[in-house]
């Protein structure tokens, strides 16, 4: 009785295999500018520090982990098997600004956090810009032109200014 009510519960998903394909996993990050350095956060559930490669040149973070996953037992029936295991890996393009040599990283809770500081000359050096529209450019352009007749003491057409 039991098998009976079982296969009834697997047929249907069964035929949902065929509408829902799992997906290789992607690793989910995000990155984070704070005053001195950048921060990477990335989603890494499952993977020990010993399964995990991080390196970093010049201008790339490269992160490549295996996700492995519990022994099953062989008395245990899946209904429906999501969860990967295998190898899994990111390549990420590290701002110009970033010592790429003095990163250092941590795994905590599955989350992987790799912080790059900025170089000393990015440290403080933003600016606000001021946003013109048509007009001011058009306004900027007539009385450049006013300040150039006024400097030289001659006119567009080569006279003398009165």
């Amino acid at each position: 009785m039991m098998n009976r009510m079982l296969s009834q519960f697997r047929e249907p998903m069964r035929m949902m295999e065929n509408v829902v394909t799992p997906v290789r996993p992607v690793l989910n990050c995000d990155i984070i500018e704070t005053d001195t350095s950048f921060v990477v956060q990335m989603d890494l559930p499952g993977v020990k520090p010993e399964d995990l490669c991080v390196e970093v040149t010049e201008k790339n973070l490269m992160i490549r982990g295996t996700q492995k996953r519990t022994k099953e037992s062989s008395s245990d029936t899946f209904i429906r098997k999501e969860r990967t295991e295998g190898e899994v890996s990111r390549t990420i393009a590290i701002p110009e600004n970033a010592h790429s040599h003095e990163a250092h990283t941590s795994l905590c809770n599955g989350v992987l956090c790799v912080t790059f500081p900025k170089t000393q000359s990015s440290i403080g050096r933003t600016r606000k810009l001021n946003i013109q529209t048509s007009d001011d450019i058009s306004e900027r352009g007539e009385s450049k032109q006013a300040r150039t007749e006024g400097s030289n003491g001659r006119s567009s057409k080569g006279g003398r200014s009165n």
